[in-house]
Order: structure tokens, then sequence, then C-alpha cells
């Protein structure tokens, strides 16, 4: 299939997937590719959290690379722990660095979403994690990924992952392990399944906090503005009790001139008549 075509689908926005589609279905049908026409009608449309990941693949390939290396790190690291070939300080830097690619995958996501007008809620935005860690150590889903035209969501790895990755790295297929290793490696992976639901719980307790101090930045904001506003407020019904004062004044005055003007009138009166 034409990778221009695929390129053009698969950048344009998930709210313009399916017309983008029909539209490259229909000229390829026009130039009698019929086959190729029924090729890009069966094109899936991505989930949200498969598009947010293929459009930061497209517009930033040098970084997607290097979160796509901090995963594949963490899930070398963790069968090499499982198989006995690595230490736990080697697990816990490249699951720090895991955590810091992810923090920043998280916020890029975040953003493009926003950009589209797409939940970029926290739940949104664990998916759009859990898609990239199950897909970044799939061979199949990992080359969709890095080409930008993931279209499913993803499970992260578990424990049979690690454990055919441990076959892999022996050069043989994965077979059931010894006993003691049988006894072991569960205690292990729950290990590394809790250490991963706290990466993810301090991350988003991170982002959470980052919402928190935006809102009370605007919470500052809008307080400042109230209390101008009720300065405003105050200093406009001074000013109008002042006038309000100030009118009924010179209704008083005015009631007193005329009560004069009117003596005068009858005293100028009478004296004519005299």
């Amino acid at each position: 299939m034409d990778c221009a075509a695929l390129d053009r689908l698969y950048s344009a926005p998930l709210s313009a997937f399916t017309a983008t589609r029909d539209a490259l279905a229909k000229d390829a049908r026009a130039k009698g590719d019929r086959a190729l026409a029924a090729e890009i009608r069966a094109l899936a449309k991505p989930a949200p959290p498969a598009w947010a990941l293929n459009q930061l693949a497209r517009r930033d390939p040098r970084r997607f690379a290097r979160w796509l290396a901090a995963v594949g790190a963490l899930h070398a690291a963790e069968v090499a722990l499982i198989s006995g070939r690595a230490d736990a300080d080697a697990l816990r830097r490249a699951r720090a660095a895991e955590r810091e690619a992810m923090g920043a995958l998280r916020a890029a996501a975040a953003a493009v979403l926003r950009g589209a007008a797409l939940n970029a809620s926290a739940g949104m935005l664990d998916r759009v994690a859990r898609t990239f860690r199950g897909a970044a150590v799939d061979a199949a889903a990992r080359e969709a990924l890095t080409a930008g035209r993931l279209t499913a969501e993803h499970d992260e790895p578990g424990f049979e992952a690690l454990a055919g990755g441990v076959g892999r790295a022996a050069g043989r297929a994965p077979a059931a392990p010894p006993s003691t290793r049988t006894r072991a490696a569960p205690a292990v992976v729950r290990g590394v399944r809790e250490d991963r639901a706290a990466a993810a719980r301090r991350t988003r307790l991170l982002a959470l906090r980052e919402r928190l101090r935006a809102a009370r930045a605007e919470c500052t904001t809008a307080r400042a503005e109230a209390e101008r506003s009720r300065r405003a407020a105050e200093e406009a019904a001074r000013r109008a009790s002042e006038a309000s004062a100030d009118a009924r004044e010179k209704a008083r005055a005015l009631a007193r001139a005329e009560t004069t003007v009117s003596a005068l009138e009858r005293d100028v009166a009478r004296l004519e008549k005299a």
C-alpha cells in the first residue's frame, strides 16, 4: 500500500479518519485499483490512545525512540532479573529511566489530545501509557507503533511475556522453569507489578499536583478579580449614595425656592390690587 496514503490517513485528526479513509478508497477505486480500495476500507480507526501515540511517533521520532528504548530496557532488566543475570540495582536504574520517560510521554500525549479536543483525563493517559508499554515489547505492535500506524489498545506485558523473554534470552523456546525458579519468579513478578503500580501512582500524583498547582493559581487570580470587583462595587455604591444624598438636598432646596417664589408672588398680587 502507498506509504504516502497511509501517512496521510494516520496523521489526520481522529475525527477525520473515516472521511479520509473513504476518500482514499474512492480515489484508489477511481484509478481502477479495486484491491487497494478494499484494503484501505478495511483499515481500522485507531482507538484514542493509539491515535495519540501515532501522532507522537510522527511529530518527534527521535524522542519517541528514546521512550521506546527506556521501556525496552526495563523489560530486558526484568527478564534478566528473573533469569538470575542481573541485580536489583540494574532494575532500579532501568525503572527510574522508564518512569521519567513515561512521565514525559504522558505530558506530551495530554497536549496532543487536548489539541485535538479529545479526552485527556488521567484515566485516558493511563490507557495511553498501558498501550505504549504493551506495544513496545510486542514485535508486530512495536513496528506499527514506530511507524505511527497503531490502531488497537494494548495491555502491559505480564508474567507470560517475562517468562518468554527468559526463554529467548537463553536461546531456547520458553520452557517450564525449575521448581525453585517456579517458586521465585512469581515473587519477583509480583514485585515488578507492584513497583509498576507504584510508579503509575506516582506519575498520576505528579499530574494531579500539577493540576492542583494550576487550579490554585487560577483560584488566586479569581480571588483577586473578585476583590477588585467588590471594591469597585462598593465605590460605585458610595458614589451613588452621595449622588442620591446630593439629589435629595437639591430637591429640598428647590422646594424651598418654590415656596419663597409662591409667597412673594402672593405679596406682589395683593399690593397691585391695593
